[in-house]
């Protein structure tokens, strides 16, 4: 009688332990059936992103490479520009050396060097224009003796760039030489001096 009880109990146990199994095996189809579904609905977005994306990256890149290529142009028509400018800079160009930069001319004298830095400081000048004309920003600058290091030959050709470069762009330019305004047109000019220990502002405009 023992035996026959011993025997149900297996067969009890074993019934209630497959019983158990076959419950875990539902609930794991179940959860795998659900992650299945959320996979095929996360592949369905990735297939309608993946294009969108690619689109994107497409564009950023077309981009980029014209921002660059525009970058370029103006860096050679502010280098253009500073050779009209200052003889010196004559046939400076970008040179690039085991991952640096520099401007050399053709003898190989920095930019830097170039009359005094003159040349280094009107080319920022004109490079920060060409920047301002590509954006929607307001365009303004504030140059404090910027070309302070440029003789007054060269500064008086570079007055001949000021009306250009303020005809798009509120400029200021505070300078001690006088020949960086000889030919401004009709902009406005302020000339700051002393009368013995007061300083007065009187109002010109060349070539009224």
């Amino acid at each position: 009688m023992n035996n026959i009880i011993n025997l149900l109990d297996n067969e009890i146990s074993k019934l209630t332990l497959s019983i158990e199994m076959s419950r875990n095996n539902r609930l794991k189809h179940k959860d795998l059936l659900k992650k299945q579904k959320t996979k095929k609905s996360n592949i369905e977005i990735l297939d309608y992103m993946i294009p969108i994306y690619k689109q994107y990256i497409k564009d950023i890149q077309e981009y980029q490479a014209e921002h660059k290529a525009n970058s370029i142009n103006d860096l050679y028509r502010a280098l253009h520009a500073l050779k009209d400018i200052i003889p010196d800079s004559d046939e400076i160009a970008p040179i690039i050396s085991k991952g640096s930069f520099s401007l050399r001319n053709a003898k190989g004298v920095l930019i830097s060097e170039a009359e005094g830095g003159g040349a280094q400081t009107s080319l920022s000048v004109l490079i920060r224009h060409l920047i301002l004309s590509r954006t929607d920003f307001l365009k303004f600058m504030i140059l404090d003796e910027n070309l302070a290091q440029v003789s007054e030959v060269n500064s008086s050709t570079f007055s001949k760039y000021i009306p250009f470069i303020s005809k798009d762009t509120q400029l200021i330019l505070i300078e001690q030489k006088s020949s960086i305004f000889d030919n401004v047109g009709e902009i406005l000019v302020y000339e700051v001096y002393k009368e013995n220990t007061i300083s007065k502002v009187k109002e010109l405009r060349k070539n009224d």
